[in-house]
């Protein structure tokens, strides 16, 4: 199985993730700067709903058949293990709907985000190596 769709897919979601990131560095933002960042997490939780899905639908679901018990053993501790952060993830969006919130709560909007990114970059590394080094033997 190739995976290489899946990496594109992360390397998309982290250039997002990064430009977030780039902007968290000021001590403080605006308003307008505020939904341009808005505008990025909507742009960000477009591609991680969508990564999602291509990985529930098509990888996970071969993963999980495979004969190799590695294979589907690692599978299903990774799919067990998304779910949790994909709740916190979805969250963590529901929780910051609009500039004027982001503005107004910066610092709690800058330290949740920084967390959030830093766990994704996490599992996206941690798929990219084992995972998908997996699902590329098959």
């Amino acid at each position: 199985m190739d995976a290489s769709l899946f990496i594109k897919q992360h390397h998309e979601i982290m250039t997002i993730a990064q430009e977030i990131i780039q902007a968290l560095h000021q001590p403080s933002i605006s308003p307008d700067e505020a939904g341009a960042l808005r505008s990025r997490l909507v742009n960000l939780s477009g591609k991680v709903i969508t990564h999602l899905a291509a990985e529930d639908n098509v990888l996970y679901p071969r993963l999980f058949s495979s004969n190799n018990i590695e294979v589907s053993r690692t599978a299903k501790e990774f799919a067990k293990e998304m779910g949790g952060i994909a709740e916190v993830f979805e969250g963590y969006i529901g929780s910051w709907t609009n500039g004027k919130t982001i503005s107004e709560r910066y610092p709690e909007f800058r330290s949740q985000s920084l967390a959030i990114f830093d766990k994704l970059a996490d599992r996206i590394d941690r798929e990219e190596n084992r995972l998908y080094r997996l699902a590329n033997g098959l």
